[in-house]
């Protein structure tokens, strides 16, 4: 699963804004429930002074990869945790790239996967989906802060670095 045959490609999408305790388990169960397709799910380590995890859906072939972020990013709901956290993907697009599958060896591990970090769908116009909207704005508003800072360092820091003459 995940990969084009005979290759180490795979097709998947980064998430963001996870609850730190997702299970994967749960995400591909939840996954298939809502779209009817399967693939596999991963919740990266994060640092301790992080409030969100990050993870990756991978997908057999990019077609289904294609419905599964159309259902993720659909404007007529949000996918949010039990406290609300909504799922933010990384970056507006697909991938089709060497990804480590033996990464699941960082997954930690679940003896439920019914833990209190259950997913749901909460539907545009709902009170519920207003508040996910605000925290998913908010969750924007900091990476494009935390870019904006990772672009001036990267200015910076090349400024400083003597130039090679020949």
């Amino acid at each position: 699963m995940g990969g084009v045959k005979g290759s180490s490609f795979h097709n998947y999408i980064i998430l963001e804004n996870l609850e730190k305790d997702l299970c994967p388990t749960l995400m591909v169960h939840f996954i298939r429930e809502q779209t009817s397709l399967t693939g596999q799910a991963y919740v990266f380590p994060s640092l301790t002074m992080e409030t969100y995890a990050r993870g990756a859906i991978v997908a057999d072939n990019i077609s289904n990869l294609k419905r599964i972020c159309d259902f993720i990013s659909n404007p007529n709901h949000l996918i949010v945790s039990l406290s609300g956290r909504p799922w933010v993907i990384a970056e507006d697009m697909l991938r089709t790239r060497s990804f480590n599958l033996n990464s699941w060896s960082l997954q930690p591990r679940f003896e439920n996967i019914y833990t209190r970090s259950e997913l749901k769908v909460v539907r545009l116009g709902t009170e519920e989906y207003m508040r996910a909207k605000a925290l998913k704005d908010l969750y924007m508003e900091f990476c494009n802060h935390l870019n904006g800072l990772a672009q001036r360092l990267d200015m910076e820091e090349k400024k400083r670095q003597p130039s090679i003459t020949n």
